[in-house]
């Protein structure tokens, strides 16, 4: 009986959840605190050979 009342309120208020869902978000961060630890495939090098 829960979930099927946490199910029905979450599809009435379905409109308003998607709405929120793809709002953009602000960054948390400046770009330059972490740009440098970033993955980047052109700063790979290669593992030492055992």
């Amino acid at each position: 009986m829960i979930r099927r009342i946490g199910e029905d309120r979450f599809v009435e208020d379905l409109e308003a959840h998607e709405t929120r869902m793809s709002a953009p978000v602000a960054a948390d961060f400046e770009p330059s605190l972490y740009a440098e630890n970033v993955y980047r495939e052109d700063r790979v090098e290669p593992a030492p050979p055992r």
